[in-house]
């Protein structure tokens, strides 16, 4: 995400350096300096995405269960923690302007954006491992649909579907999650329908403390029996690393990801040199004259 609004921010002081250029506001060897600078960083930034093409396509598979530690690459269902409904939940809604029908409606518009990332765990038929996607570089299929004046854009990561992790795995102490317990505990309590379904026994609407007491203990082993280790009170989990930054969560297969990132290697690769060659022969132009 970060480098992605990084591309778009270069792109813009591109057209912008070529506009002040043209109209005479600022020297044109000016504007062919940012220029320069914006191909060379899309050109940098190539070669990130080839690193993270090579990690996806060269990392085996490993099964949760029998895992090392250090980085890694797993595929297995995502599970909710308990009292938590949406793993990863994107929506975009967008109005297109009347104004002009010759302005693209990317370009005018009101988004208005609803983004959820919650911690989970993946299982495979070995194991579980614990994820929290915070800063993971989430990769989501995405519904694209249009309603009158309004262009649509979800995605989401739900219970139950089949998601790719490529990351770094630690163990850590159960005390470190006891944060996310709490919270899962605290965001459960806060779901009426879901306690009234489960956990209300004498049907009267209501929870008591009581079945509250009894709720918060049958949340906490599926939580420990879900995600920890009774053996040494520890967990796996799988993050971005110190010495491998990758860290990527996706509903995409293998397959898809190699594609996916094979095609943006190529474009901005092609992208970084069209741009430097376009400033160097601009700036050789500019000279010659």
């Amino acid at each position: 995400m970060k480098n992605a609004v990084a591309i778009m921010v270069f792109s813009a002081l591109f057209m912008f350096a070529l506009y002040l250029s043209y109209s005479g506001y600022i020297p044109k060897w000016a504007a062919d300096i940012v220029i320069l600078a914006a191909g060379i960083y899309i050109y940098i930034e190539s070669f990130n995405k080839y690193k993270k093409l090579r990690a996806v396509r060269d990392t085996a598979t490993s099964k949760i269960g029998s895992m090392p530690l250090g980085f890694v690459e797993v595929y297995g269902k995502a599970r909710r923690l308990p009292g938590l409904f949406d793993i990863y939940h994107y929506l975009s809604v967008r109005e297109r302007s009347r104004r002009s029908s010759f302005i693209p409606s990317f370009m005018d518009a009101t988004p208005r954006f609803i983004l959820k990332a919650q911690p989970f765990y993946i299982e495979d038929e070995t194991g579980t491992v614990y994820v929290d996607p915070f800063d993971a570089e989430i990769i989501v299929k995405t519904k694209r649909w249009s309603d009158g004046s309004y262009i649509y854009a979800e995605a989401e990561i739900k219970d139950g579907d089949f998601v790719y992790c490529l990351g770094t795995a630690v163990k850590e102490k159960a005390s470190d999650i006891a944060a996310e317990i709490n919270k899962a505990l605290k965001e459960a309590r806060q779901d009426k329908r879901m306690m009234l379904e489960r956990f209300d026994t004498n049907s009267d609407g209501q929870i008591s403390q009581e079945e509250w007491d009894a709720a918060r203990k049958t949340l906490e082993k599926e939580i420990t029996d879900k995600i920890l280790n009774p053996k040494n009170e520890s967990i796996i989990s799988i993050e971005r690393g110190k010495e491998n930054p990758i860290f990527i969560v996706s509903n995409k297969n293998e397959k898809e990801l190699i594609r996916q990132h094979f095609f943006h290697t190529i474009l901005i690769f092609a992208a970084g040199i069209a741009v430097m060659v376009f400033a160097l022969f601009h700036i050789l132009t500019t000279v010659s004259s």
